[in-house]
């Protein structure tokens, strides 16, 4: 149990004052191996004090309560994600590809993939009226 002086953020929260993308935190944390597929720290983390779990309660359509769990980071957490950012863009910036969150890059890097599409990936729809097919009748 923690002191109830002490002050926990949410990830998000946390990613606002260390100027980071709360997604790309989120990524960059499960990546890591500090937070699990849903977005809660492992068991260490929580123990060591750098994360604290809550179970929040909100209620839904018909008056259904639903129950879903919070990460929240304390401030010797903060010092742990900053550290971590500090390692992945100091890897990032001597890496070829700029993040290795991105997905377009981790597609690139699957073997057996296609390689990646230029421009900006949407394919032009044709003008209504018109047939690609029949373009050698018109005059």
């Amino acid at each position: 149990m923690t002191h109830p002086d002490r002050r926990h953020f949410t990830l998000s929260a946390a990613a606002k004052l260390l100027r980071f993308g709360p997604n790309k935190l989120r990524a960059l944390l499960r990546t890591q191996g500090v937070l699990d597929a849903n977005n809660l720290p492992r068991r260490q983390y929580v123990q060591s004090g750098d994360f604290k779990v809550d179970v929040r309660e909100r209620v839904g359509a018909y008056d259904i309560r639903h129950q879903y769990a919070v990460a929240l980071v304390s401030g010797r957490g903060l010092t742990l994600l900053r550290q971590l950012i500090d390692e992945h863009t100091n890897a990032a910036g001597s890496r070829e590809t700029a993040s290795p969150l991105r997905r377009r890059d981790r597609r690139a890097t699957q073997p057996g993939t296609a390689p990646e599409r230029t421009g900006t990936g949407a394919t032009p729809l044709p003008r209504l009226g018109t047939n690609p097919g029949r373009s050698s009748l018109r005059a």
